[in-house]
């Protein structure tokens, strides 16, 4: 059958420490240029994210 690309997906991980506390982690080391433009656009999708969610946020608070 012919194969296409249906969807994307970013995933989120968290590390965590031995009493299951998120924990730090080192950053990611970006080499290529396609990592440093993913990189960009991953945080600008969490700016808007955060943006968005402040709005909601505010609303919510009249």
């Amino acid at each position: 059958g012919e194969r296409r690309v249906t969807s994307t997906a970013y995933l989120v991980y968290v590390a965590l420490d031995e009493s299951g506390r998120p924990t730090p982690v080192p950053p990611l080391e970006l080499v290529s240029d396609e990592e440093r433009r993913r990189a960009m656009e991953a945080e600008r999708r969490r700016a808007e994210r955060l943006t968005r969610r402040e709005a909601e946020d505010a609303s919510r608070a009249r």
